[in-house]
């Protein structure tokens, strides 16, 4: 029943708060907007929000904390959400959702985990994503795939299956994007992108995947990113990158992708050190003067 500005649910002789009106009706409307069709799972229906499939409250059911909709065959532009203010992960991968990447996400200060990838989306990647300081993965390309035990296998599955969907992003990569002191996953891969990385994203010291693959992504690799602490993956496949390979990279690499660019010169000495890498894809010859198969070596 409706009481005030809350929606409650009485058990028995128990009385539990549920969401605040504004956050129901923002699911609501986020439901009926993206095509409220959730495959085999059951619709959403009644006040128990905090019960419906994807949907994670916390502990006292008052505010929604995430939301988790992957392959859910959502469809059409995202509504405001902005109502669901204590949100921390969003994940609606695998969908058919459109437009561009919303204005409103940036209300929602929390916000640690955005996954809008294999969707097709459209537009440019908006400066203003620089300023969610609390994101530590924004994923607008290719379906993240986890480093965890058996990870080797389920990467190289990952890597080579056919996408979803995918977005069509256009434009540069924001400068912006290196203001984002606690990114730690940075996957645009697979849309269309021009221009250079730019050095900014080499403040982004938290970093530790960088994907820009399949873009149409040119000149050389910036040669700060021997300084990223903690970059363990790396993949700039098949983009226009050429020039020389940076001197170095960072030591704590266990994934680098180079192929099909236009590198020339030598791999570089120092790729010798890499002692930590356990994967590396490089389709062709990721330079055009010393093949790949000289420094990586895999180490499993």
């Amino acid at each position: 029943m409706l009481c005030g500005m809350w929606w409650v649910l009485v058990l028995g002789t128990g009385y539990v708060a549920c969401l605040s009106q504004p956050q129901h009706t923002a699911l609501m409307k986020f439901y009926d907007a993206t095509g409220g069709q959730y495959r085999t799972h059951p619709p959403w229906n009644g006040s128990e929000a905090c019960l419906w499939h994807g949907v994670v409250c916390d502990t006292s059911n008052t505010h929604v904390l995430r939301l988790s909709l992957v392959h859910c065959n959502l469809s059409g532009v995202l509504p405001d959400l902005s109502a669901l203010q204590q949100l921390t992960h969003m994940v609606m991968s695998q969908n058919h959702l459109e437009g561009p990447v919303p204005e409103w996400l940036q209300q929602i200060k929390g916000l640690a985990s955005l996954d809008l990838s294999e969707n097709i989306l459209n537009g440019t990647i908006p400066p203003w994503l620089g300023s969610m300081q609390s994101l530590q993965m924004l994923n607008l390309g290719l379906r993240h795939q986890l480093k965890s035990d058996g990870w080797l296998d389920r990467f190289y599955r990952g890597y080579s299956r056919t996408p979803f969907n995918t977005n069509n992003l256009v434009g540069t990569i924001p400068t912006e994007l290196g203001m984002m002191g606690q990114l730690q996953v940075l996957n645009l891969g697979m849309n269309r992108l021009i221009g250079a990385i730019p050095s900014a994203i080499c403040t982004a010291l938290a970093l530790r995947e960088l994907n820009v693959k399949l873009n149409l992504l040119t000149g050389q690799l910036p040669r700060c990113l021997s300084a990223l602490p903690r970059l363990e993956v790396l993949d700039v496949f098949r983009n226009s990158f050429a020039g020389p390979l940076p001197a170095t990279l960072s030591s704590t690499l266990w994934f680098l992708n180079l192929g099909e660019n236009q590198f020339d010169g030598p791999v570089p000495l120092g790729y010798s050190k890499l002692h930590n890498l356990q994967a590396c894809a490089c389709v062709r010859a990721c330079v055009r003067l010393c093949p790949c198969a000289c420094f990586l070596i895999p180490s499993y």
